[in-house]
């Protein structure tokens, strides 16, 4: 998969009972994403889960559903950014 653009985050806001929030870049695997609320750093699997558009990887945008108790509060600040390793995988 070739990333066509240079986004890499997505922004929103809590309003209290709302736990889908979108997500418009593109991604390799579920652990490519991280989630902030409020800039407190979310842990994958505990707080939210990741479903991709299609519902497989590689994937352009999908979702970050948040799990029971976990709904971002009224106005707080989400901010979901993907972030890779900087590595190359093959010795040029």
């Amino acid at each position: 998969m070739t990333v066509t653009t240079s986004n890499n985050t997505s922004l929103g806001t809590g309003d209290g009972t709302t736990v889908t929030f979108p997500f418009t870049f593109a991604l390799q695997q579920a652990a490519d994403m991280t989630a902030y609320v409020n800039q407190v750093f979310q842990t994958q699997g505990v707080a939210y889960a990741v479903i991709p558009a299609g519902a497989s990887y590689p994937c352009i945008g999908g979702n970050i559903v948040f799990q029971s108790g976990y709904a971002p509060a009224l106005s707080s600040a989400l901010q979901f950014t993907r972030k890779v390793a900087l590595t190359q995988g093959t010795v040029l």
